[in-house]
């Protein structure tokens, strides 16, 4: 099974994604039905040939059956300003927390296809909640923010205004460059947003931490 997913990611770096999907499909099989990432790979190449419906048709399947309890568990030391104790606690994140993190925002990404544009910005909202560091997620959720011709405002948490748009996007942007400060896009970014919003002091903050 894992042989045959491998092929099937190989394809997908090759663009030959009704090759990847034969083996996404072959590799499910393989494992009963009961492999969700051969399905998340699935949805995936469906997406890039531009069938968003069919994608979402698998996704919603994964999201309906998604397990709890047994999970395997990534702990991560963080700083603790709370006093007393060694000055760390423990941040858990689980296996399944990434994965379904990433299903959703593959979601984010069929309804933005389809238009559903506050729909796939609720999308984005859970994936980040499951996996703060999907930098994936964060990136998009951006793009979204600072795209004019993208209706947001039947949420109440993102109205439509351009200046609470760009403010949310730099709280991204700012998440981003402290995940990954080598990424020049992140930092760019967050530079001529900090510029745009006249926040000078704020930015050259973030340049001289990096």
């Amino acid at each position: 099974v894992l042989s045959i997913l491998a092929r099937g990611i190989a394809y997908t770096k090759l663009g030959c994604w009704s090759q990847a999907l034969w083996d996404f499909r072959e590799a499910d099989s393989m494992a009963q039905e009961k492999c969700k990432e051969a399905l998340y790979f699935c949805a995936q190449a469906h997406e890039a040939r531009n069938d968003p419906k069919k994608s979402l048709e698998i996704i919603n399947d994964l999201l309906e059956t998604e397990p709890r309890g047994n999970k395997i568990v990534i702990g991560n030391d963080i700083g603790d300003t709370s006093g007393g104790g060694s000055g760390k606690k423990k941040n858990t994140t689980t296996y399944d927390d990434v994965f379904y993190s990433h299903v959703l925002t593959l979601k984010a990404v069929c309804l933005a296809d389809l238009g559903r544009y506050v729909h796939a910005l609720e999308a984005y909202d859970l994936a980040i909640e499951r996996d703060s560091a999907n930098t994936t997620a964060l990136w998009s959720r951006t793009r979204l923010f600072l795209d004019p011709e993208v209706t947001l405002s039947d949420d109440v948490d993102h109205v439509g205004d351009e200046l609470t748009r760009k403010r949310a996007a730099l709280k991204d942007l700012t998440k981003l460059v402290s995940i990954d400060p080598g990424k020049v896009e992140y930092l760019e970014d967050a530079v001529d947003m900090f510029v745009d919003l006249a926040q000078y002091q704020e930015g050259l903050s973030v340049v001289q931490v990096l």
